[in-house]
This record gives structure tokens, sequence and C-alpha cells, in this order.
């Protein structure tokens, strides 16, 4: 029995994308793709996952290049238990055996098309366009300045968008999705890049549960969520000091607010793994002396980068 790889459906999404390479890259043809509707549905699918032997895996999307940090999957990822202990080995033992652990990262470049349902339409005969509210938004501008009178409808998934627009067959409505949606639902590009930054790229984590490592030569890298002890001018640089003193490279810190009058918000924190487990285990008791809690995500292997 093949293990499953669980992400965002249905066939063409951009989790799928990353599915596919991680399947004939990495697995090797080993592991079976499964869809979900959402990527919270992902994340659910890990954490309750039991009693097999091959646990499923999944790919989830957590940051994009233009429109910052996908909220759903963050404020999931946020439910998870801290942790007492913060140290490094070739099995973490900072990762709950009950909750989802990050063990790989992909970096995918996205490339939004603007796709109609047949190819007598023209882009003039658009009236709603529909995708993902992350594709939407990096989008924007240029569906401003190419379609000004279109409605835009956010729907679960960019492929589930398309697959909408090839099953209802009404010329007025287009799909923003990946190429390969092209092929898989039979439809029309009308815009080969529709994306506002061209420089556009979308991080995903590749997570499992418990202490479950998956093998590779990458390299090494950790993600932590970070409560700050205050919410004051200056509180970043301190949590980020220590690191530079130390010689370990922050790679980003995005802020999540969580909302509220006194608009505090949560760090994610993704690092390089110093080579010395002491220098890691200096930084954690450090990173958890300025918190008022701390959710060590996994260490996991360098990322893979999909032009």
């Amino acid at each position: 029995m093949s293990r499953k790889l669980v992400c965002l459906g249905p066939g063409g999404s951009y989790g799928d994308c990353v599915a596919q390479w991680l399947n004939a890259n990495v697995f090797h043809g080993t592991v079976e793709i499964e869809f979900v509707k959402d990527n919270q549905d992902v994340l659910a699918e890990i954490e309750n996952g039991s009693g097999e032997a091959d646990l499923p895996m999944g790919i989830v999307p957590v940051y994009n290049t233009v429109e910052g940090y996908v909220a759903g999957v963050m404020r999931y990822l946020m439910r998870g238990p801290s942790h007492e202990k913060y140290y490094l080995s070739t099995q973490p033992s900072f990762v709950s055996e009950e909750t989802f652990h990050v063990v790989g990262k992909v970096t995918l470049r996205i490339r939004h098309q603007l796709f109609a349902c047949d190819p007598s339409v023209q882009l003039s005969d658009i009236k709603t366009v529909v995708s993902h509210g992350q594709a939407l938004g990096q989008c924007a501008r240029m569906l401003r300045r190419i379609l000004p009178d279109a409605s835009l409808e956010p729907m679960s998934s960019t492929s589930g968008a398309a697959q909408s627009v090839a099953e209802i067959q009404d010329p007025s409505r287009a799909a923003i999705a990946s190429r390969f949606c092209a092929g898989l639902y039979n439809l029309t590009p009308l815009v080969d890049d529709v994306a506002d930054v061209k420089e556009n790229y979308t991080h995903f984590y590749l997570v499992v549960k418990g202490h479950r490592i998956v093998q590779n030569d990458f390299g090494s890298g950790v993600a932590v969520l970070l409560w700050p002890d205050r919410n004051e001018a200056g509180v970043l640089h301190d949590i980020l000091s220590p690191m530079a003193a130390l010689k370990v490279n922050v790679r980003y810190a995005p802020q999540i607010p969580l909302g509220g009058a006194d608009n505090r918000v949560v760090f994610c924190i993704e690092m390089d793994v110093h080579k010395n487990p002491r220098v890691m285990n200096a930084i954690f008791t450090l990173l958890a002396a300025m918190s008022k809690r701390m959710i060590v995500l996994g260490s996991f292997l360098n990322e893979a980068i999909i032009e």
C-alpha cells in the first residue's frame, strides 16, 4: 500500500504541482497523491491520522512573496501545542507525537494564467474571474487594467476554479490557475501571465505526524512560531539580534496579526540550523525567554526551488 501525500485539490493546484515534483524527485513514484477541498483539511488529515504503518504526509502553502502568509494555514498551525524543550537532534525531541511536524520545504514559482472555457471566448466577454483568494490578490492590479468591470469571485483553490469554468461552460467566466489546468480541463488561455509581480514564489511545507522524518540530503532549517512577551517598538530587533550574534541566518520572519485592540502579533521565524547543536540550544533558550508561547513547527530539509 502506497503512502498518501495529501494536498489541495482538485488536480492542477499549485499544491498538486509540488506533490507531483516530490513524488518524482524525492519519493521516486512511491506515494499516492490524495486531494482535499481546503488547505486546512490537509493539516486535519495529518493530525487525525492513526493506526497506519505509514501515516499520511501533506503539502501546505505557508507564505507567498507577494501576498504574505497564508492565513488559514498559519492559524491552524498556531493551534499546535507549546513545547517546554527546545533542542535539535536526529529525531527532534521538541515535537509532540500527537501533532504534525514540518520535515521539508519546497518553494514554487507561481505563474498564473487566465483561462476561458472555449477558444471562441474573447477577453472582452469576461464578466467574472474566479480563483483562490491569494491568486486574485496576486493579480489584482493586472485584472483592474485588463478587466476593469469584472467581478472577482474567490474559491477554495485555483484548480477548483478552473474545473468550475470547464464544467459550467459560461463564456463570461474565466479562471486564474496554473498552466497545467489547460490540459486537465480543456481550457483556453486568454492571458499567459496575469500576475502583478513576475518574481512570484510560494513556500510550501511538507508535514507529517509526530517524529517521522523524511530522509534526503538537502540540508536543514527550522521554523518557529513565537508569541512575543511584549508589544512595543524594537521587539523584533531584540528577537533577531541574538541570532545575528551567533551567526544564525534568519530566512524570513513575517508577523501574523492576532487581532484585538492591542495589535498583538505572532512571528513565524524561519532560520538555518547551525551545525553546532549547542548554538541552536542557546537560540531556543533565548527565544523561549522572550516569548509568552513558542511552537517549534519542525526541523526540515533545505528548500528545493521549482522554477
